[in-house]
């Protein structure tokens, strides 16, 4: 009778410590170096990244990625430290300030300066990474000008890039394909 017991008390133990969920790990999206040296130059008019949008399917507080064609995983333990379009407009933004000259570029929080601001609005269409493959970012961005005659300038860009298997490696790789993305936004500035 003992035994049974004993027997009893380690499988519950056992069955308890399996149900018991493993700590939810809390990531963000951070700034990349840039590819080339910053320009030298600031730019007559500052920019500022006004706003990024992120699909609903993407717009939550588990790390999405992509497990085959038209299936999603969310990862219930690994979670955005915050909303996922603020997290990019803030990495966008300081990736942006690295590759461009001193006072070229206001931060979303700073009031607007006197002068004139110009103002870049991202779409994102895709933003995920693949369970076995890169991060893939698919994106629409418009640099709209301070006056009613500024014409809006439009452009679409893919980026890939590759990443491991794991989810630090997918938002590692979210990262950088925004440093992409700077890198080729910032040349369109000057």
């Amino acid at each position: 009778m003992h035994a049974r017991r004993l027997l009893t008390v380690t499988a519950l133990t056992t069955l308890l410590a399996a149900c018991a969920s493993a700590p939810t790990r809390f990531h963000t999206l951070d700034p990349v170096a840039p590819a080339a040296l910053p320009a030298q130059r600031p730019l007559l008019v500052p920019v500022r990244v006004e706003s990024v949008v992120i699909p609903p399917e993407l717009d939550r507080p588990q790390i999405v990625r992509r497990v085959g064609p038209g299936k999603l995983d969310l990862a219930d333990d690994d979670r955005w430290a915050g909303p996922l379009d603020e997290l990019a407009r803030g990495a966008l933004a300081s990736d942006l300030a690295q590759r461009l000259a001193p006072g070229s570029t206001v931060r979303a929080d700073d009031p607007a300066p006197p002068r004139l601001l110009r103002k870049i609005d991202v779409v994102i269409e895709r933003f995920e990474g693949a369970t076995a493959g890169p991060v893939t970012l698919v994106v629409r961005w418009t640099l709209l000008g301070d006056g009613p005659d500024q014409v809006p300038v439009r452009h679409e860009e893919r980026i890939e890039v590759p990443a491991n298997g794991d989810i630090d490696g997918t938002v590692t790789a979210m990262s950088a394909a925004l440093g992409v993305l700077a890198d080729r936004i910032a040349p369109t500035l000057r």
